[in-house]
């Protein structure tokens, strides 16, 4: 009896064993089920901050819509939960369609419906907080009559349709275009280029832009697109004069290291040609376009600032005190008057 029962206890402790064994795997295979495992991760999705799904603003800018989060979700956000692209995630390109939208939102307002310019012109937010100031220039009274420029036979067939001077460039409205708009006193420290600098054509046999500004310092492009020869002949006062010969399609760098205004650049070969360039040792100046139309930069500093608006055949410069708070929007009027003694300056030229 007794050799009979070791092999029968044996198989017993055995089958113990293996049923033990057998809970403990179910018991782990039931802690990780995928059911188990999502209702975690469910709870954890509700009590986490927004930073832990967008680890990478810059490369995905545009959060989830609100629309598609639950109320516990709210605390994802820096501010109001109706805003769903904050501005410091915006991109560049993004920031620079914004700026055009706001230029044309600007100019679609910039004159009510009787024809006289609207004080409020600003409709729309300044990018990354700061402060956006615009406006509007006119001119009152009725200058001479431009003076018609015969190009000859060889710049003639550039040109579509006929020019004239440039000296008073008004709209119907008496919009005044070429006005230089710069901040004038204010700013607390120097500041370098927040935009590129314009590119001086010649095209059609006529500078192009006739006004533009620079900032100190700064290289800007000079180029020729005539099929024929131009020289570039700057002539400031302050800074050093320079006189370049350009054939068709050549550029050429050149900048002026000392703020100065209306630094006159001609060409010797068709003395009807000339541009003005201003140096200003700060970013925050515009010229007005044919709508009379300026924007500043719209880095501007909070402060308290005069503005210059400066005419070069008025002879004179407008200013205003403004004081701009962070992130504000100012929208400020500078109105020219014709002098008495004004006169359309030059004479028709000819060449051949």
């Amino acid at each position: 009896m007794k050799s009979d029962a070791s092999p029968l206890v044996s198989k017993l402790t055995l089958l113990v064993l293996t049923l033990i064994l057998g809970c403990l795997v179910l018991l782990v295979i039931r802690a990780y089920l995928p059911g188990r495992n999502h209702a975690v991760t469910t709870v954890a999705e509700n009590e986490s901050p927004a930073p832990a799904e967008d680890p990478n603003p810059t490369a995905n800018p545009l959060p989830a819509p609100i629309a598609k989060r639950n109320s516990s979700s709210a605390s994802a956000f820096r501010g109001p939960t109706n805003v769903t692209v904050p501005i410091a995630r915006r991109t560049e390109p993004e920031l620079r369609t914004e700026a055009a939208n706001d230029r044309a939102t600007i100019r679609a307002t910039a004159f009510g419906s009787g024809g006289e310019p609207a004080i409020d012109v600003i409709e729309t937010l300044a990018a990354n907080g700061s402060a956006l100031l615009a406006g509007i220039v006119t001119l009152s009274g009725t200058p001479k009559p431009e003076v018609p420029i015969a190009l000859g036979s060889t710049c003639g067939p550039l040109q579509s349709k006929p020019v004239t001077t440039r000296h008073y460039v008004v709209g119907p409205q008496g919009q005044l275009a070429n006005v230089v708009v710069s901040i004038r006193s204010g700013l607390l420290r120097k500041y370098g280029p927040v935009q590129p600098a314009p590119v001086l054509d010649q095209v059609g046999c006529m500078f192009e832009p006739y006004m533009m500004g620079v900032v100190a310092g700064q290289t800007f492009q000079i180029r020729n697109s005539d099929p024929t020869m131009h020289n570039v002949h700057a002539t400031p006062k302050i800074n050093r004069e320079f006189n370049l010969g350009q054939p068709q399609g050549q550029v050429t760098e050149r900048s002026f290291p000392l703020p100065e205004m209306f630094i006159r650049l001609k060409c010797d070969v068709h003395p009807w040609m000339f541009a003005y360039v201003s140096a200003f040792d700060h970013p925050y100046f515009a010229v007005t376009d044919t709508n009379g139309f300026f924007q500043l930069p719209a880095q501007i500093p909070a402060g308290s600032y005069v503005i210059g608006a400066s005419h070069l055949k008025t002879g004179i410069e407008l200013t205003q005190e403004v004081t701009l708070r962070e992130g504000e929007q100012r929208s400020i009027q500078f109105q020219f008057t014709v002098p008495s003694s004004a006169q359309p300056q030059g004479n028709v030229v000819r060449s051949n």
